[in-house]
């Protein structure tokens, strides 16, 4: 991750950078993706925006470089630093503003949300005592009319089952009959 301004320079002569992130800084990765395949680069890092803070990151310097090399990065880099102060002049305000105004948001977001919760739970003990007394009273005239219910059930259930089976048997018969008399059917 760089800080301050980085990319790559290549043996023709070009300086290769992209948009810079929030705070102002300019990386390696953002640059490698963003100019694809390109032969012999070679990555710089300018840390704290001045020529002394200026060195060939994590490399290998290649005998083609010469101090003319530099001094074009140090000029590409003057020009981007004139434009990062000017953005950082609109933005570090804007996002102090942008701090405030979240800050107070967050702060009455959190005093609507305690309120809500405390009334919340208000109604929801409330609400819970009631249901409790609504279910165990209905629940005991489940009980009572469940058995009574069940008994009778049990009653019906056996002749009426009994019924079924002998219609069923002869329904059954009477429709493997009709089926057989139709051209194509297979039994």
């Amino acid at each position: 991750m760089c800080i301050g301004f980085g990319g790559f320079y290549s043996k023709a002569g070009k300086v290769y950078f992209t948009m810079c992130d929030e705070a102002g800084d300019y990386h390696h990765g953002r640059t490698a993706e963003a100019m694809g395949e390109v032969a012999d680069v070679v990555p710089f890092e300018v840390s704290k925006w001045t020529a002394k803070s200026f060195e060939w990151h994590d490399c290998d310097v290649p005998g083609w470089i010469t101090d003319k090399d530099k001094q074009a990065i140090l000029k590409v880099m003057r020009g981007v630093r004139h434009f990062v102060k000017k953005y950082k002049k609109v933005t570090v305000p804007a996002r102090a503003e942008y701090k405030k105004v979240r800050d107070t948001a967050w702060a009455e977001y959190e005093k609507v949300r305690d309120t809500a919760r405390a009334e919340y739970k208000k109604v929801r003990d409330t609400a819970w005592a009631e249901y409790k007394k609504v279910r165990d009273t209905a629940w005991a005239e489940y009980e009572k009319v469940r058995d009574t219910a069940w008994a009778e059930y049990e009653k019906v259930i056996a002749p009426a089952w009994a019924e079924y089976e002998k219609v069923r048997d002869t329904a059954w018969a009477e429709l493997e009959e009709q089926l057989k008399q139709i051209d194509g059917y297979v039994d």
